[in-house]
């Protein structure tokens, strides 16, 4: 019976354990902690301007009412900033597809200035069909770096090898520019479900 009794308290001891270490089982990463937690209490990203593909400095705004869809990519990326162009400009074209492209802006955000100019960012758009009307491309100023990745929750980590590791994810700022939800690069259904549902 005590063998029983010890068994019983450990199940328990390790339940309520896991329950409040995955908020209530929502979530067993750190990355879905991070979206729990920014879906339960949405914090603040402060404004930010961008060099696009053409020379000219843009703002990370979304349109009124709206919500801007932010990605955070490097151009020289072989891997998953190629598979997220694909993905966002399919999420481009279900918006326009959709009458939803007046409520959104869609923004490739570079963290890499050193080597993604205006030159590099037209090819990245060029590739992309980028065409600067709902979605735009840019990098950020050395000076917004890393007070914008930190915002937005972004780990940029040097790979050795010329190019970096990151988390790669759709991430929807409100008009009011609260980070409202981040959704998986192939989300696309939950983001435009996240654009539909606006107030």
């Amino acid at each position: 019976m005590r063998q029983f009794l010890t068994a019983v308290a450990i199940a328990v001891i390790g339940t309520t354990t896991l329950w409040y270490a995955t908020d209530g089982i929502r979530a067993v990463t750190t990355e879905g902690a991070r979206r729990v937690q920014i879906a339960d209490s949405p914090p603040a990203v402060s404004s930010a301007r961008l060099l696009d593909n053409t020379g000219e400095t843009i703002n990370l705004v979304a349109p009124a009412g709206g919500v801007a869809l932010v990605e955070f990519i490097y151009t020289t990326c072989p891997t998953v900033c190629v598979s997220a162009g694909i993905l966002f400009s399919q999420l481009r074209d279900r918006l326009t597809e959709e009458g939803l492209d007046s409520r959104a802006r869609l923004f490739s955000v570079s963290f890499d200035p050193e080597r993604d100019g205006p030159q590099a960012l037209a090819a990245y758009a060029d590739i992309h069909g980028i065409d600067g009307r709902i979605w735009k491309v840019g990098v950020l100023r050395n000076a917004d770096l890393p007070r914008i990745l930190s915002e937005f929750g972004i780990t940029v980590i040097d790979d050795n090898f010329g190019g970096y590791e990151h988390n790669a994810a759709v991430h929807v700022v409100d008009s009011n520019r609260r980070l409202i939800g981040i959704h998986d690069i192939d989300e696309i259904p939950g983001v435009i479900a996240a654009v539909r549902g606006l107030k």
